[in-house]
């Protein structure tokens, strides 16, 4: 309620095409509020850190979105194949006409601005997209600054 939502270009979210979804990500509370707008227009299959998947509860509900764990991208734990992983999936997602949800800096902005740094993993699926997939850029604005975001302690909020 204290956020306005406003959705631009709704006659390329309502084409039959798979769609990579492409956001930038300045809260926690983004792949909500992006899952529970885009929801109405197909299944989307988001791509989410594996942290999250360790609580029971949240791990419940990543399963009935068939929400695909991938390792953490900070350098003690990072799983050597993770680039390899999201590309698979992504791909296999997007030729089975589904959606897909990828942040593409992996991780919470630190200072409003997105810097992707050396993020390769939307570049990947990019180069090997389906030919009848859509790529979609999401602007989310106005989280900065809240209790989700960075901002008030320059560190990631608990969830």
């Amino acid at each position: 309620m204290r956020y306005k939502v406003e959705i631009k270009g709704k006659d390329v979210l309502m084409t039959s095409n798979p769609k990579l979804f492409l956001p930038n990500h300045e809260a926690l509370v983004d792949p909500q509020i992006v899952l529970t707008y885009l929801y109405k227009y197909g299944m989307i299959v988001p791509l989410i850190t594996e942290i999250y998947f360790k609580n029971p509860l949240l791990k419940r509900v990543f399963k009935g979105l068939k929400a695909v764990p991938v390792s953490e991208l900070s350098a003690n734990n990072r799983d050597a194949n993770v680039l390899n992983t999201i590309q698979s999936t992504a791909i296999t997602t997007l030729k089975n006409n589904t959606h897909v949800l990828l942040y593409p800096s992996g991780q919470l902005t630190n200072q409003g601005n997105e810097k992707l740094y050396n993020k390769q993993s939307a570049w990947r699926v990019a180069c090997q997209l389906p030919d009848h997939s859509k790529v979609i850029g999401l602007r989310i604005s106005g989280l900065w600054g809240s209790i989700w975001s960075k901002a008030l302690t320059g560190k990631s909020p608990d969830f």
